[in-house]
């Protein structure tokens, strides 16, 4: 689960980091407007986080996760292929998307470790906040060395990847049988 939280701050990082940069740079939009494309983002993370929860409770947190992964795969595709509304739409899902998922790896982690909440609040939040910035620091690098468009271009695989660890991760059914709940 942490490596499932970690490419998704990853990406989370990667969008607010560089999306700024692609819009000033690539699109020559002013610096304003790229502002402004990064505040719908954060905002319609917010919303994400509102609607992820009870979501979650209606169709597992697995799911959830599962869902918000699958689904950032062609929203960030479509990142370099876009430009005016159809860009800032896709900014607005994605953001919804991706954050949607915040509280409720808190929660899976939680439930995993019922004991240990602290410790599980602190590798979900923490630990995974944290490693947003290697990420961002490892997107930079390909930004650097092959352009930004390029950057938007391999962003789609860290999704991909979390995806298929979430695969990986167990059902509330199985989260229950571990504790005895």
């Amino acid at each position: 689960m942490v490596l499932v939280i970690t490419l998704r701050s990853w990406t989370h990082f990667g969008i607010i980091t560089f999306l700024p940069q692609y819009y000033t740079r690539c699109l020559h939009h002013s610096h304003t407007y790229a502002a402004d494309i990064v505040s719908l983002f954060l905002l319609a993370g917010a919303v994400g986080t509102l609607v992820g929860g009870p979501l979650a409770d209606r169709w597992g947190l697995k799911t959830i996760i599962m869902l918000s992964m699958g689904l950032l795969m062609p929203m960030l595709y479509l990142f370099p292929r876009l430009t005016d509304l159809w860009l800032i739409l896709t900014v607005a899902v994605t953001g919804f998307i991706i954050v949607s998922t915040f509280a409720v790896t808190v929660v899976l982690g939680q439930e995993l470790l019922p004991r240990n909440v602290g410790l599980a609040s602190g590798l979900t939040l923490g630990f995974g906040v944290g490693m947003g910035g290697v990420g961002t620091t490892l997107l930079g690098w390909v930004a650097d060395h092959w352009g930004l468009t390029t950057m938007f271009h391999v962003m789609p695989l860290l999704p991909a990847a979390a995806f298929l660890l979430a695969l990986l991760l167990p059902n509330w059914e199985e989260v229950v049988r571990m504790h005895g709940h």
